[in-house]
């Protein structure tokens, strides 16, 4: 979401760079290399963005990915059933279970 803008405001500071070197070489420079970092920056961000939303619509994802709910708990079940056997973490002591 902030990617583009501030790649266009970089290709704006870049360009004005080379417009006011007025012959200065290491104006000239940077101004160059931050052109070269602003396109760059913009085609990895885009590209990840065409290959996250290629795979996950190959797997079947079809819905909106930039808001996805990481909720890890079932739904329409409040309880841990599953999770009835984990004793967790030990206290105390070395951490190491003698239970296996």
């Amino acid at each position: 979401m902030i990617a583009t803008p501030l790649a266009v405001i970089a290709l704006i500071v870049g360009g004005i760079f080379i417009m006011i070197s007025a012959g200065n070489p290491n104006l000239l420079g940077n101004g160059k290399k931050i052109l070269y970092a602003a396109i760059i920056g913009l085609a990895l961000v885009w590209g990840s963005w065409l290959i996250i939303d290629f795979i996950l619509h190959t797997i079947g994802y079809n819905q909106s990915w930039s808001n996805l709910n990481l909720n890890c708990e079932q739904q329409g079940s409040s309880s841990n059933s599953d999770w009835n056997g984990f004793s967790g973490g030990q206290s105390g002591g070395s951490g190491a279970s003698d239970s296996w």
